[in-house]
């Protein structure tokens, strides 16, 4: 893995706690769990930097699912998590020879959208 990909997961993991900490003070902490939650869910990536190929399919994950959220959740404000998204996907990409295959990045924004619908059904 290169210093290139690090340093863009790290400014993802930068903008989320930033995010949380604009919501958070835009919301006089209401509801505060949400988007620090968020943001302990952008630091998955760093957790796997031992293991190149784990650590860019988490990155593409985690980067899709804050681009959902920021989308979805853009009525509670949580189009702050935008940047983070961004950076995350950049992460996933940077490096020509750790890029995820067309397939794996076709694939893992199916899922994770299939997998949200699923949970949102079986919680009705």
């Amino acid at each position: 893995m290169s210093g290139r990909q690090r340093g863009w997961a790290v400014a993802g993991v930068v903008a989320a706690v930033a995010g949380a900490s604009l919501w958070t003070v835009m919301m006089r902490g209401i509801l505060f769990e949400i988007p620090w939650a968020t943001a302990a869910v952008a630091v998955v990536p760093l957790l796997t930097v031992d293991r190149p190929r784990i650590f860019t399919r988490a990155c593409l994950a985690v980067g899709s699912g804050l681009l959902a959220w920021s989308a979805i959740g853009a009525v509670l404000l949580m189009f702050v998590f935008l940047p983070a998204a961004l950076f995350l996907l950049f992460a996933a990409l940077a490096e020509p020879g750790n890029r995820p295959g067309p397939g794996v990045s076709a694939a893992v924004p199916i899922l994770l959208a299939v997998g949200l619908y699923v949970a949102l059904v079986a919680c009705q």
